[in-house]
């Protein structure tokens, strides 16, 4: 057992094992990026909203407006790909080359923010262990505000560790109120950032605090950003329930989390109690700032729908507080031969990594998988879509929805949508919105009376609207049966369209008035 636990402590074992799984790291990036389409309902939604933004369209419409496209997320998490959409073209591939542009950024502020306490094989090693438990959630890797808001919270630690000047409190404001305008919660992710910004320097903190409130209100100077409907819907949003089954998943999760800084602290007091009360001492503040800021978004995390994912920006600044108790306790002499420490930074985090990994080819070989989805079949319903719009011309296009059963197939909505076609209703978000007690409002009902929209898209052989609340499907006994579009809503529909052709993928449902 020994000579395991040795010969993975040698740099031989672990700096080659770091640098293949951040290969692969980077390999699964790339292969996200290739992939022509969309394999997430949030991924379709924030393309579909960006593209409208970009071209004027209102982010946060009136309450009782016919458009439901609006849900939880602040304006940074379309402004992003809107700029990309307006730069490099609208198509898909251009949302995910800022997506893969991030995830390299990453790769380089991580590694830099542990080269400054460790030497570069360590850094390594830390980054890599970092991006283990990033790469277990995969929604990073899609068009969502996770890896953005992840980015910031980066740049943020960066900015603190590589300077200590104006310049670092400004970019460090940047970050801040940038990622507070993709959740609101994200001032929980810089609390322990500011607290080692602070140190020896209080007032550029304070001017750091009041750039971020700054900078948090800039995207609300767009005239079609109204900050006034954008915190109508958060108070809508805020009715949402907290469940018990989140509780659970995010315990496991903030176990793996603190272990390692819990097993180097444990080691530092068997070599130096002393010592160890005096590093306890002088980082109480940002100790306390993490567990107070972990503690926070336990709570909003335990809300219906939230998941363990919002502890993702902690995991570089833990990494910070793992890389700063080593070197810590590696400062500290050995003095007597039973003492010996084991080199916890490599044994422990080589075995995270390694177990993620485990963990995330086993979720691959299934056929289900985002990551294999076939190429084929995206790019067989993108095809289908265009054919559709081309022997339509000038009509107004929009996609419905069946049944859950082929779900899958709406996801590639954006593909109307960056052709210029109206965005009315938006599966999910009606999901949160039927949860926080919104129902569908008569301007809508009104829309599809007009026939404004000419042709709906319907998943083939599938009764329009029949589709149940994702909150339901996860969890049929807490809601049970909830259809997100009511009988009234089925009524209006049927008595204006009617089915009219089929393609592979659709069926078209078009205005009979």
């Amino acid at each position: 057992m020994s000579a395991i636990l040795n010969a993975i402590e040698d740099r031989k074992f672990w700096v080659p094992v770091c640098a293949a799984f951040l290969a692969a790291y980077l390999l699964a990036a790339v292969r996200f990026t290739l992939y022509p389409g969309y394999t997430d309902h949030v991924e379709s939604l924030i393309a579909s909203v960006s593209f409208l933004v970009s071209q004027g369209a209102p982010l946060y419409p009136d309450l009782a407006a016919a458009q439901r496209y609006s849900v939880p997320y602040g304006p940074m998490a379309y402004l992003p790909y809107a700029l990309a959409l307006r730069t490099l073209g609208a198509s898909v591939l251009s949302l995910k080359l800022l997506i893969l542009f991030a995830h390299l950024c990453l790769l380089i502020l991580l590694w830099r923010c542990y080269r400054k306490l460790l030497d570069p094989s360590r850094a390594l090693l830390a980054t890599a262990a970092v991006c283990a438990l990033l790469l277990s959630f995969l929604s990073l890797f899609q068009v969502r505000g996770d890896v953005l808001l992840l980015f910031f919270v980066v740049f943020g630690l960066h900015a603190v560790l590589r300077g200590s000047g104006w310049r670092s409190a400004l970019l460090l404001a940047v970050a801040c109120g940038f990622s507070l305008d993709i959740k609101f919660t994200a001032g929980f992710y810089f609390l322990p950032i500011y607290i080692l910004f602070a140190h020896g320097r209080r007032w550029l903190s304070v001017l750091a605090i009041i750039g971020a409130g700054v900078f948090a209100l800039t995207p609300f100077l767009l005239p079609h950003i109204s900050l006034v409907e954008y915190l109508r819907w958060m108070h809508v949003f805020s009715r949402e329930p907290l469940v018990r089954e989140e509780v659970s998943r995010e315990l496991t999760l903030l176990a793996i989390l603190c272990a390692p800084l819990g097993l180097l602290l444990w080691q530092m007091a068997q070599a130096s109690r002393k010592l160890t009360r005096n590093y306890l001492r002088e980082n109480r503040l940002f100790l306390l700032s993490l567990v107070a800021g972990l503690a926070a978004i336990s709570f909003a995390a335990a809300k219906i729908g939230a998941g363990p994912h919002h502890f993702i920006p902690f995991f570089p600044v833990i990494g910070y507080a793992c890389a700063d108790a080593y070197r810590t306790l590696n400062a500290i002499p050995v003095s007597r031969p039973e003492l010996r420490r084991w080199n916890f930074l490599a044994l422990l985090w080589c075995g995270l990594i390694l177990a993620v990994v485990a963990k995330l080819g086993l979720s691959l070989l299934s056929a289900s998988s985002a990551l294999w989805r076939p190429r084929s079949q995206a790019s067989a319903i993108v095809a289908d879509l265009k054919s559709v719009m081309s022997l339509h011309p000038g009509k107004h296009i929009e996609m419905g929805y069946g049944s859950e059963a082929s779900y899958p197939v709406t996801d590639f909505r954006p593909v109307l949508i960056f052709a210029g076609n109206p965005l009315t209703v938006d599966e999910m978000a009606l999901d949160d919105m039927q949860m926080s007690g919104l129902a569908i409002p008569d301007a809508t009902l009104a829309y599809v009376r007009a026939c404004k929209t000419e042709i709906w898209l319907i998943p083939r052989d599938e009764a329009p609207f029949q589709i149940v609340n994702v909150y339901s499907r996860e969890d049929p006994r807490l809601f049970p049966n909830w259809r997100v579009f009511d009988e009234h809503f089925r009524r209006i529909f049927l008595q204006h369209y009617r089915k009219t052709a089929s393609t592979k993928y659709f069926d078209v449902w078009e205005c009979v008035e």
